[in-house]
């Protein structure tokens, strides 16, 4: 049967047999547009025969809350809804926007819902109800305080509301004030173009002010929806004890909280999941505490921007909170960029002057934003915290001291594409240190290990010669992490991997990949991909990374005729590219064009280096110049060419400008003849301007 028909047909059948059983299809909203004419026609004789005419023609109108209506569909409506609202112009009816909000009624022992159909359209700040029966005098109160509570929520109060419960003339009036809640939350959907959740129902009278107030028949009510359910939004003053196994019974105090609930719905449909962020929404200090943790969703909510100035606002209070949450995001970096947003150096500055211990987490706080600029690869934004680390290190520990030299190093050398084996004299100071430390306690050293991982890269850049360095420090690495910090040794499997494709041994670099994908010794490359995607379903700090090192290396093993890869598989891979790409996802996306070019995906492969090239431009700083890479390919194939060289143009230019590049290292492309000549030199050498982990 024609899925877009099923509704009525079986509607006819309903109606030849049982007034009942079809009036109570009849109470509920329309699932799908209407019939042709001639179904549709047969129905109307259907429902005058059973005498539930009236009922089906609301019916007919609870179908303007589907999207996208055709003329014809609205043709069939304008007879009806010049009946039902009289006063009012037809095409501001159907340009309204609709919506269908189920109102929970209670009769002694006995609950239902009613469903009303609510509409928006310019006008007078008012909600005025439609055809009979009207609602009783303290449901029509309760509708005029909804509409005066939800003024300060909605986008312009210029509007008027229309209301038309789904019921038979013939039917008992709503009575009570109990429709408050749930009206007061449609008005606010219709102000945000959005129709009401299925499974959630609300019940509780309100003020003017927004307060919400108790009802009766809890029980009978949630008897009426429990099979259904996926959110009830009750009054705080009811009788918590009625529901104490169920959560999806949710207690709200002002609407307010009732908005933020079904705000969370967005967010995650499992109620105890949405009762802890209502929790942290409410206490700045545990939601710094669990923002880690937290869906980054909540801070597009109105409540969780309100949040984010509160907190601001209690920045003195809330320091050590901050800092230890920025602490805990450095490896997501737009959860990090969130909360270092929060304050400025000058705010750190003031604040580490409020003693010792605020003189500490002041430096904390600059070493984490050291860190998470360098993972961004913004020089520029990392020099005032560098300075301000500088000014407030000069007073505190020699530990304290280490750490911010280790990331001064990748902001100083690695970021600014200066690769030399020799340390700078300050870290190989403080490096010094920590090895008599570590050489008298002999204890598991997460500094001494963070500092050996970094001169680990270093060697790594500064290419094959220095390999046997580079395992040494790996060695130093894995030693003094040991048991304690096991977890941190898991970016060293890509270190290795990284210099083991610098040096062209791609048979002992798939061997570790299995380490660090964690696959059986010998699984196929259609498991790498398998286990990129299954990883990329539930994400750590490491994903992106070892996404990155598969693409890499199916590239190098395709590339000299080791592997012989799929087109579907290079879609399968592109296709968890998200819309922004932060690193390493435009390499990523560089490495796919690649495995495009070599599926012959030519339109594939042309998409993929645009992306890179545009986020590499976009994101600036580190990133800037790897748009040299895809620059290059795109300049090989003829439909792209002149904007690629048109766009190093500009790269080229930006990195002759940017006062933190080092020179010498970028020199003979800056100086090529042409901006063919320096992409052609990319081409040929991508590995001496882009080593180790840079491409």
């Amino acid at each position: 049967m024609n899925g877009s028909t099923h509704h009525w047909s079986e509607l006819v059948v309903l109606l030849r047999s049982s007034s009942l059983v079809s009036s109570r299809r009849l109470y509920r909203p329309c699932p799908i547009p209407l019939p042709p004419e001639s179904m549709l026609n047969s129905l109307y004789e259907l429902a005058e025969h059973q005498g539930l005419l009236p009922l089906f023609k609301r019916h007919l109108l609870t179908s303007l809350v589907l999207p996208a209506t055709s003329p014809s569909h609205n043709n069939q409506l304008a007879s009806i809804l010049a009946d039902t609202f009289p006063d009012y112009p037809m095409d501001s009816l159907l340009q309204a926007n609709w919506c269908c909000v189920p109102i929970l009624t209670c009769q002694q022992t006995s609950g239902s819902v009613v469903w009303l159909l609510l509409g928006r359209l310019p006008g007078t700040a008012t909600v005025t109800f439609h055809g009979h029966p009207q609602p009783a005098i303290s449901s029509s109160e309760a509708a005029s305080a909804a509409r005066s509570a939800v003024q300060r929520f909605v986008h312009s109060a210029q509007y008027e509301f229309l209301g038309l419960f789904l019921q038979h003339p013939d039917d008992p009036p709503i009575t009570g004030g109990s429709l408050g809640l749930p009206l007061a939350l449609g008005m606010l959907l219709l102000d945000r173009h959005k129709q009401w959740p299925p499974g959630v129902f609300a019940s509780g009278g309100i003020t003017a002010d927004g307060s919400i107030q108790p009802v009766t028949g809890e029980e009978c009510k949630y008897e009426a929806v429990v099979t259904d359910l996926n959110l009830l939004l009750y009054p705080e003053t009811g009788l918590p004890a009625a529901f104490p196994e169920d959560t999806r019974v949710v207690r709200c105090r002002t609407l307010a909280d009732a908005i933020l609930a079904l705000d969370l719905l967005a967010v995650d449909t499992d109620p105890q999941q949405i009762a802890h962020y209502r929790t942290c929404l409410s206490r700045p200090e545990l939601f710094l505490k669990e923002f880690a943790t937290l869906p980054i969703t909540l801070l597009a909510l109105p409540e969780g921007r309100r949040l984010l100035t509160r907190i601001q606002n209690k920045r003195k209070h809330l320091f050590p909170e901050l800092t230890s949450c920025l602490n805990a995001c450095q490896n997501a970096p737009e959860r990090a960029k969130t909360i270092a947003r929060l304050l400025s150096p000058d705010d750190v500055a003031l604040l580490s002057q409020q003693g010792d211990d605020a003189a500490v987490t002041a430096l904390d706080w600059c070493i984490a934003c050291i860190a998470i600029t360098n993972r961004r690869g913004l020089v520029t934004e990392s020099t005032g915290w560098i300075n301000l680390a500088r000014n407030i290190g000069r007073q505190l520990s020699t530990k304290k001291k280490a750490d911010y030299t280790n990331h001064l190093f990748v902001t100083t050398r690695f970021n600014c594409y200066w690769f030399a084996p020799d340390p700078p004299a300050e870290f190989s100071r403080y490096l010094q240190t920590e090895e008599q430390i570590y050489q008298l306690d002999q204890c598991d050293n997460r500094r001494l290990g963070a500092m050996y991982g970094t001169l680990a890269q270093n060697y790594g850049f500064c290419g094959p010669q220095y390999r046997k360095e580079f395992i040494d420090c790996i060695s130093k690495t894995e030693q003094t992490f040991g048991r304690s910090y096991h977890h941190q040794k898991m970016r060293l499997f890509a270190y290795q991997i990284y210099s083991l494709l610098d040096c062209s041994q791609l048979q002992e670099a798939t061997t570790l990949l299995h380490h660090y994908l964690q696959l059986p010794e010998k699984s196929t490359p259609g498991q790498w991909i398998d286990r990129a995607v299954t990883l990329n379903n539930t994400p750590t700090e490491h994903t992106a990374f070892q996404i990155a090192v598969v693409c890499r290396l199916l590239v190098e093993l395709a590339n000299t005729d080791q592997l012989l890869i799929q087109p579907s598989r290079v879609d399968q891979l592109a296709a968890l590219l998200p819309a922004h790409l932060i690193h390493p996802w435009q390499l990523i996306a560089y490495n796919l064009g690649r495995l495009a070019l070599i599926t012959k995906q030519q339109q594939r492969a042309t998409f993929l280096f645009q992306r890179s090239v545009m986020a590499c431009t976009t994101a600036k700083g580190t990133m800037l110049p790897m748009a040299l890479l895809p620059l290059a390919q795109l300049s090989t194939m003829n439909n792209c060419k002149e904007q690629a060289l048109s766009t190093c143009i500009n790269v080229l230019q930006d990195i002759r400008n940017n006062e933190h590049f080092h020179a010498q290292h970028f020199a003979p492309l800056i100086t090529a003849t042409s901006p063919a000549q320096a992409l052609k030199k990319v081409l040929a050498e991508p590995g001496r301007f882009f080593p180790f982990s840079y491409r």
